[in-house]
């Protein structure tokens, strides 16, 4: 017989099927900001796009941890928040994550609807 304790799921069963999170982020100062995000999940790792100008953005490059929760549209919150580390992902890898989002959203299959301005973001649950 095993001692290990199960292993728990990291990622909610229900995240798949909204179309909306929030993504709180802190600087070193102590202030936090929550950034409406558009998602797309695949295993323990959620992937998003944030704007090279956002807030959100300067303070994940400044410190990764954030926290990731289910909501909707209004700045409602459904559900806990789940931790993870941020990280923005290179040329090379990002295509994966192009893959990924239109899968979801079905406007993102256009090619000029992707916003030049926008980096694609790792963040992988803990």
């Amino acid at each position: 017989m095993s001692s290990a304790a199960p292993m728990r799921e990291i990622r909610p069963p229900e995240m798949d099927q909204h179309r909306v999170a929030w993504l709180t982020t802190e600087d070193g100062k102590g202030w936090t900001t929550l950034t409406r995000i558009r998602f797309a999940t695949d295993g323990g790792k959620i992937y998003t796009s944030l704007g090279r100008e956002s807030l959100g953005f300067g303070q994940v490059l400044g410190r990764p941890e954030v926290r990731v929760s289910l909501g909707k549209g209004n700045r409602r919150v459904r559900g806990p928040e789940i931790a993870g580390v941020a990280s923005v992902l290179p040329e090379g890898e990002i295509s994966w994550a192009r893959h990924l989002m239109p899968r979801k959203y079905w406007w993102l299959r256009v090619p000029w609807l992707w916003s030049r301005e926008s980096v694609l973001v790792e963040i992988e649950l803990v």
